[in-house]
C-alpha cells in the first residue's frame, strides 16, 4: 500500500488523533472490532504481532507492528503499554 509510513511503537506517544472515526460504515466498524479481538488472541495466546494501519488527526496514514494485549470500545492496548484509539484504525493485518 502506498502512502503508508511504518513507525515504531515508541513514536505513538507523540501522535494526535481525530475525534471522528476513520470508518463510516457500520459493517466496517463491526469487522474492525472482530479483527481486533482476533489480534488479541494472536497476541496473548500465540505471541504473534499484527500490523495496524491508522490515521492521525493530520490525515497521515501510518502503520505499526505490535502485539495486541487488549481491546475496549475506545482503545487498543499494545505491547509496551501503548494505547491507540480504535476510531483511528482502518486495517488490521495478521
Amino acid at each position: 500500500m502506498k502512502n503508508i509510513q511504518h513507525i515504531g511503537q515508541t513514536q505513538l506517544a507523540a501522535l494526535h488523533f481525530a475525534k471522528s472515526d476513520v470508518l463510516h460504515d457500520q459493517l466496517q466498524r463491526y469487522m474492525r472490532i472482530c479483527d481486533l479481538q482476533r489480534a488479541v488472541q494472536l497476541g496473548c495466546l500465540e505471541h504473534e504481532p499484527v500490523n495496524l494501519i491508522f490515521t492521525t488527526d493530520q490525515g497521515q496514514r501510518l502503520q505499526v507492528e505490535s502485539l495486541v494485549w487488549a481491546v475496549s470500545d475506545d482503545f487498543v492496548l499494545l505491547q509496551g503499554g501503548r494505547f491507540l484509539p480504535v476510531r483511528s484504525i482502518s486495517t488490521i493485518e495478521a
